[in-house]
């Protein structure tokens, strides 16, 4: 079975494909490839590790994805991203630092972002919960209709 981060890294790179982005590893990586290119474990400057993901669009650094294992909470981990945006090699901030109008323009208030990231939390966990009721409720069918089975086809002592 994969480990939560491989797991989490491969939802991610599902949901990227999913909305147009090219992701690809940075030996291979072409920012130009696609409108919205996402680059996995991208070095950051030394002593700062990796980004899990950096993001770029037309082929300008746009923004970092630091992937959580699942039922993390995603409030807390901003001064992560921030970090990691903070620390990219000085040829990328250079040449890619998102410019802050597309920020302004794509990006809701701060405050909202935090009312968001709650909601999302909120609605993971009933998806959550409801996943283990159903799961729950399948066992219990199984179950029911191996009884069934059994009672149709072996009889039932009297």
């Amino acid at each position: 079975m994969a480990q939560p981060e491989q797991q989490a890294q491969e939802e991610i790179d599902r949901l990227l494909v999913a909305a147009g982005w090219r992701v690809c590893d940075l030996a291979k990586a072409n920012i130009h490839a696609a409108r919205g290119v996402a680059i996995r474990e991208f070095p950051l400057e030394s002593g700062f590790g990796c980004a899990d993901y950096l993001l770029y669009v037309d082929g300008k650094a746009a923004g970092v994805i630091e992937a959580k294992k699942q039922g993390a909470t995603l409030t807390g981990v901003e001064s992560q991203r921030v970090r990691a945006e903070d620390h990219l090699p000085q040829h990328r901030r250079q040449s890619g630092k998102p410019d802050p109008r597309l920020s302004q323009q794509l990006l809701p208030p701060l405050a909202e972002q935090h009312r968001i990231v709650a909601e999302v939390d909120r609605l993971l966990s009933i998806a959550r919960e409801a996943k283990a009721e159903v799961d729950t409720n399948l066992k219990r069918a199984q179950s029911l209709r191996q009884a069934i089975l059994s009672k149709a086809f072996c009889g039932v002592p009297q």
